[in-house]
């Protein structure tokens, strides 16, 4: 996987960590409660991310294993378990 790649990933999962936080809790002040449109704005974050970094995961197996695997060729990850 590329640097550029893995950055995006770290990324990505920073932002999935920040919102699984409960809604109050992310901001200085506190925030006494959480309005149900928050967590569901959260929600919506968190499965946006997942999906984005579930996407280039993917993206990069076919373009990497599984393009190895048609040329006949093992990939070095294959041999990692």
């Amino acid at each position: 996987m590329r640097k550029k790649d893995r950055d995006e990933e770290r990324r990505s999962f920073a932002k999935i960590e920040d919102c699984r936080r409960p809604p109050g809790r992310r901001h200085p002040d506190g925030g006494a409660g959480a309005y149900c449109i928050d967590v569901i704005r959260q929600i919506q974050a968190v499965q946006a991310a997942l999906n984005k970094v579930s996407a280039a995961i993917l993206e990069n197996h076919l373009n990497a294993c599984v393009t190895t695997a048609i040329r006949g060729r093992t990939h070095p990850s294959a041999n990692a378990s």
